[in-house]
């Protein structure tokens, strides 16, 4: 995990020409977790400080943490209803307590979550629970994850075609 998370810094330090602090603050952890056929799978621990990295450096840092997870050996991340659900709960929770840079649609976050190979994740930064999807295992927490919440809707559904562009670029 270490190695994995010291990947994803430099990468995302490179992405961003190393002028911001996202990637020392605004990636918390990583974390090797267990799906529900006890494949295991990485997740990523975005904080509030990444939006500074901008939305496709946010992107792409999933991509990257995509090739670390096969390198690792590790399964894709396969997402419950409950899960995709509750993400989607929260990003509109968070756009009303936050804002959000770019409108995206329902369908597209539940798109996203269910195909996304690694989990998107976060330490709570704002007060705020979610209502509807509570108490899931995987979640460890009610209150909203303004990292996971930023990464997932201004950086991986609302850049999707300037991720496209990068990557193939990479």
């Amino acid at each position: 995990e270490v190695l994995a998370e010291q990947a994803l810094r430099t990468a995302l330090s490179f992405q961003t020409e190393g002028i911001t602090a996202a990637p020392i603050e605004g990636i918390g952890r990583l974390a090797i977790k267990s799906n529900i056929d006890g494949s295991q799978y990485l997740a990523v621990y975005y904080s509030g400080p990444i939006r500074s990295a901008g939305g496709t450096s946010q992107g792409v840092s999933v991509f990257v943490a995509d090739v670390i997870r096969k390198e690792l050996g590790l399964s894709r991340y396969i997402s419950t209803e409950e899960e995709a659900n509750r993400m989607l709960e929260e990003v509109r929770l968070y756009n009303r307590i936050m804002h959000l840079q770019l409108p995206t649609s329902d369908e597209e976050i539940i798109h996203a979550w269910r195909n996304i190979p690694i989990m998107i994740s976060g330490d709570p930064t704002e007060k705020e629970e979610v209502g509807g999807y509570r108490n899931i295992d995987s979640m460890e927490t009610n209150r909203v994850r303004g990292g996971a919440c930023l990464v997932l809707n201004d950086g991986l559904v609302g850049r999707a075609q300037k991720i496209m562009k990068r990557i193939n670029k990479l």
